[in-house]
């Protein structure tokens, strides 16, 4: 016979577990509401890039704003239409993705990193939690 303190906990856990939710199941952690975003150009990790007025291509299955963050400088990704042909070298997208385009005002030598912001709700109640997510660096010449 397991010792009452053995059944008790996880009876505890789950009990409070469940009280949390209004429809009586489990809840689970968290669901991502924001699509999954792949930097494309520049390519991640690249070096060399050009200043000036850039366009940032990603892939995703939605427009989704994107910030460049250098040292604590914010640069806001202005969205705009695709350029033709597209330019290369590109990293290569995920099957299925769409690309999407902004351009943004890089300066020279500098480092960017790529930034979304996504959000969290909680499966079985009103909490939300943003925050954002890295989806690239690359550098100017």
């Amino acid at each position: 016979m397991k010792p009452v303190f053995e059944i008790g906990l996880p009876l505890i856990a789950l009990g409070a577990l469940l009280s949390g939710c209004s429809s009586g199941s489990a809840c689970a952690d968290v669901v991502t509401v924001s699509p999954f975003v792949q930097l494309i150009r520049p390519v991640p990790s690249s070096t060399a890039n050009p200043s000036g007025m850039t366009t940032i291509l990603y892939a995703s299955n939605q427009v989704v704003p994107i910030t460049l963050t250098a040292g604590s400088a914010i640069i806001p990704v202005t969205a705009t239409a695709l350029p033709s042909p597209l330019p290369s070298p590109l990293a290569t997208p995920l099957p299925g993705e769409q690309y999407f385009a902004g351009v943004a005002n890089l300066q020279p030598r500098m480092t960017y990193t790529a930034v979304i912001t996504q959000t969290e709700v909680m499966s079985c109640g009103p909490t939300t939690r943003r925050f954002q997510e890295q989806i690239g660096a690359f550098s100017t010449r």
